[in-house]
């Protein structure tokens, strides 16, 4: 009786893990790509309240972000002393890919 209800407690939670909003891709400028920079990810937006994780970029610029929601958020990047203005992601229950192009003061290009 007491394995059936762990069991069934383990199931009803695996869709709770299911809800997690990955996000992953690089992050590149007009010159290849940007390695050790901050990748930010606030959901819904950043401001009071808001839920932020963030992600070094590797030598690469590649980057991995996970925050158990879905839906509109903001992204940004933080390179030393200065940052970027944020601009909209959307996040969904499958891994999303967002490969990105900054400009000189890390305003997200294409």
């Amino acid at each position: 009786m007491r394995f059936s209800r762990l069991a069934a407690l383990s199931l009803a939670m695996l869709p709770l893990g299911a809800m997690a909003g990955a996000l992953y891709g690089t992050v590149r400028s007009d010159h290849g790509p940007l390695g050790a920079v901050q990748v930010q990810l606030a959901c819904p937006r950043f401001g009071q309240g808001a839920r932020i994780t963030e992600a070094t970029s590797d030598a690469n610029g590649s980057f991995a972000l996970r925050l158990p929601v879905n839906g509109k958020c903001e992204m940004r990047v933080q390179r030393g002393t200065s940052i970027g203005p944020p601009f909209e992601v959307y996040l969904f229950e499958n891994p999303v890919r967002f490969d990105f192009v900054v400009g000189q003061r890390l305003e997200k290009l294409r």
